[in-house]
Parts: structure tokens; sequence; C-alpha cells
């Protein structure tokens, strides 16, 4: 586990270091969200953006609560999930994925993340 940490941030910094490095910025690959090359906001781009991390923090939550709960609620949650995107209705469906979240942040308010955390590290190492 601690193997895999240490490759995991030596994997982040490397790539920080990437995207930081002067010849990256000359060829444009040093951007800031919500902004155009003329310096001028990007406002679509910015919500985009904003939009694509909601999604991505809201799967994410999910994805951990499939790994450190019990099986039958995650299942739950991830099928009211799946529903709650299929909404076409922008204000139907952002109501029920803010539901969807709400359950999952109460589902993983209720677990003790460091029992949990022994008991994967355990199984991990028992494999």
């Amino acid at each position: 586990m601690y193997e895999t940490t240490q490759r995991l941030v030596t994997l982040a910094i490397v790539l920080a270091l990437t995207q930081a490095s002067p010849a990256n910025a000359q060829f444009g690959g040093l951007k800031l969200p919500g902004r155009s090359f003329s310096g001028a906001p990007d406002i679509d781009g910015f919500l985009v953006s904003t939009e694509a991390a909601r999604e991505l923090t809201r799967r994410s939550a999910v994805a951990l609560l499939v790994a450190i709960t019990k099986h039958d609620e995650a299942l739950r949650i991830a099928e009211e999930q799946k529903a709650a995107e299929a909404i076409t209705d922008p204000k139907e469906r952002e109501a029920a994925l803010r539901k969807v979240e709400t359950d999952a942040d109460a589902q993983l308010a209720a677990v003790d993340l460091d029992t949990t955390s022994r008991k994967l590290e355990n199984s991990a190492v028992e494999s």
C-alpha cells in the first residue's frame, strides 16, 4: 500500500513538473481554466469544466461508496445515480443528482474510515 501511494505521489509530481516546464508552456500546455488565448474570460469553457468537475466528484463519491460500504446500499445508490443521469430535463436531473450526492455523503459519513482502511489493507496484504 505504501509503495503504491509513493508511486502515485511520484507520478503526480512528474506530471506537475512536465506541465510547468517552460517548453511545454510555450506550446500552450500550461492553460488556466476559463481563460482563452486572448486573455478574455471564456465563460462557456469555465462552465463546461465546472460541470465536468462536479460530475467527477459525484462519480468518485459513488465509487468510494461501492468500495467501502455494504454492497446493497452501494448498489442502490449507484442505480439511483444511473437513473438520475438518464433524466433529460436539466432541473430534474440536477435535483436527482443532488439527492444521490446527499445520500452518498450520508453513507460515507456513517462509515468508520480508519477501520475500513485497515480492513482493506489487510485484505490487500493477504491477496
